[in-house]
């Protein structure tokens, strides 16, 4: 049996061809007749991206569950310490046993599968349709609502947009395996020209509003003005109409 750790989020290549992206801190082990005996266990987190070979099934192990597939990309999550299991189906098709002598669970791909090893049931759910490839989730012209859906799937955060913002933004990028919630927030938001905010659990995007963000400045610090004005010696007034600006206003010795 040959077994590899993953230190860091790291691409692994499987004899046969097929690749897992795997999370730091994540374990597979699988047998030196691998060819022959397409079997993986795995401890953590990854994505496996399954070559497909006739007649010989791809299986992995997590726990007491069994994912089997011919050719696929799907996600796996353990974890040992609360004997819960998660399976994340990109494309093709799998077979998910929670335990052996169980019925297995075929899945369809836009599903994920959890199993909870305490209460012995197996909850299968519909998630927004993800691309994967090549170690990417891939995203063209992407309405921003299904896009939050499919970043609160991935990162298991709710991300919402703001009630007031419009729903018409769309998003063409990616987002790679390995990347932290808050790099794939920055990155909608700079292709979107909008911004996020943490409010407790919840991150909510919205956009930036440079009237109302001075306003809110000059309640909270209300000698601001006054304080600019003494910096270049002219009084300062806040413009409301479109466009913003803050402006030095002459006064009568200037005029």
């Amino acid at each position: 049996v040959r077994t590899y750790y993953a230190v860091q989020n790291h691409s692994f290549i499987l004899p046969d061809s097929s690749v897992v992206w795997m999370k730091e801190g994540s374990t597979i082990r699988y047998a030196s007749n691998f060819l022959t005996n397409r079997s993986v266990w795995l401890e953590g987190e990854s994505v496996f991206d399954v070559k497909k070979m006739d007649g010989v099934p791809f299986r992995v192990f997590a726990g007491t569950t069994c994912v089997e597939v011919k050719g696929t990309a799907f996600q796996v999550i353990h974890n040992d310490s609360t004997a819960v299991s998660e399976v994340t189906l990109y494309r093709g098709a799998v077979d998910f046993t929670a335990s052996s002598g169980a019925q297995p669970v075929q899945m369809k791909p836009g599903q994920r599968a959890l199993y909870e090893a305490a209460h012995n049931r197996v909850v299968v759910k519909n998630i927004a349709m993800i691309e994967w490839q090549n170690g990417r989730y891939h995203f063209t012209d992407q309405p921003i609502l299904d896009l939050l859906c499919t970043v609160s799937d991935l990162y298991r955060v709710e991300v919402r947009l703001s009630h007031n913002l419009s729903s018409h933004y769309r998003f063409n990028g990616y987002i790679r395996y390995d990347e932290t919630l808050e790099e794939v927030l920055e990155k909608i938001c700079y292709n979107t020209n909008l911004s996020y905010k943490q409010q407790g659990n919840i991150f909510v995007i919205y956009k930036w509003d440079t009237i109302q963000a001075v306003r809110t400045c000059s309640d909270k610090c209300p000698n601001l003005f006054g304080q600019l004005s003494g910096l270049v010696g002219q009084p300062f007034v806040f413009l409301t109409s479109q466009p913003f600006s803050v402006l030095p206003v002459a006064s009568d010795r200037h005029q």
